[in-house]
């Protein structure tokens, strides 16, 4: 229920003219749902800035797939771009006018699909650049065109295509990225997973449209909760990824093209075999965030999995695991 409120929170503080609101309603099977949804719509009732607000609130409970298909597919019939953000993705300040100026920018060109405001990485060559171009995106805080979400078909036909394996493996960095995709794509197809943005991913790799990634995390993703945070290894290191600032002029590569090195390290994380100076980096910034739980069972998941790593490196991690279970045992942390 908290995430709702610090989301908010942070679009008063851009006061958006338009704002569309998508909510489901309550699971008939889950009566705690009722309450919920009732207190989750009400803090729409607090928004105290000139705009034009529409409530998209399903009169029926609809799944995550469907709500979030028919309310885009309601957003789009009216809007020819929009900044979508979920009620647990804490944006940046500099979110919204990234996002702003990367919508102007590629307006016109069509093989650029989404602006991206996460970047899994945290960093990436942030020294030489403001953003960058991806084969895959995140939707935690995101951006696009009415002409993009129009283009997938989310029944995902192209799963019957006999030559689609090659078709992937041409377009993921990470020839281990296929299977799961694959697997995930299927799961959906099948009512296995309730999830909409499979499709997505599937039309963007098959069409090789890109992605543009800021250099700097602008996302921080404050739904995981404790027990999942604790439990399921790499991902413990994707909670609340430390936000930081983009200011113009917004630097990017020359090359409408995806940057192979980014798309490996992050396909290296989807498959659990993260490259250890990303994992470094990733444990700093938990161990800075107090966060010593989730740092310690991410170093953990990296040596039990016994990925490589130099000498220098190994030292390293061993370090971050003594200063994580120091900070435990002082009782000086947080989830």
């Amino acid at each position: 229920m908290a995430e709702p409120a610090v989301v908010l929170k942070a679009l008063r503080g851009v006061r958006p003219a338009v704002l569309f609101v998508l909510a489901d309603a309550p699971r008939p099977s889950h009566p705690d749902d009722e309450v919920l949804c009732r207190r989750t719509r009400a803090l729409i009732d607090t928004i105290d800035w000139p705009c034009s607000l529409q409530r998209l609130f399903a009169d029926s409970h609809l799944g995550p797939a469907r709500r979030v298909i028919s309310g885009m597919d309601a957003v789009f019939q009216q809007m020819e771009e929009a900044i979508i953000l979920e009620d647990d993705c804490l944006p940046a300040p500099s979110f919204f006018p990234f996002c702003h100026h990367m919508l102007e920018r590629f307006r016109s060109e069509e093989r650029v699909a989404m602006i991206c405001g996460s970047n899994p990485l945290e960093l990436w060559r942030d020294d030489r650049q403001s953003f960058h171009f991806s084969a895959l995106g995140s939707h935690w805080g995101w951006a696009t065109w009415r002409r993009d979400w129009e283009r997938v078909d989310f029944a995902m036909p192209a799963l019957q295509r006999p030559d689609l394996d090659e078709l992937l493996a041409r377009a993921l960095a990470e020839g281990a990225m296929v299977d799961p995709t694959l697997k995930l794509c299927r799961a959906v197809a099948a009512g296995r997973l309730d999830a909409w943005d499979a499709p997505w991913t599937l039309n963007q790799l098959l069409q090789g449209t890109l992605a543009v990634v800021p250099a700097r995390n602008l996302i921080a993703n404050i739904g995981f909760d404790r027990q999942a945070t604790h439990t399921v290894g790499f991902a413990a290191g994707h909670a609340s990824l430390p936000c930081h600032s983009l200011t113009l002029p917004y630097r990017g590569a020359a090359e409408l093209a995806p940057d192979p090195d980014y798309d490996q390290r992050i396909a290296a994380w989807r498959v659990g075999r993260p490259n250890a100076d990303d994992l470094l980096r990733r444990l700093d910034s938990l161990l800075a965030e107090g966060r010593a739980m989730a740092a310690l069972m991410l170093a953990m998941a990296f040596k039990t999995a016994g990925l490589p790593a130099r000498e220098d490196q190994r030292a390293g991690i061993e370090q971050r695991v003594a200063q994580a279970r120091e900070r435990l045992r002082a009782g000086v942390t947080r989830p």
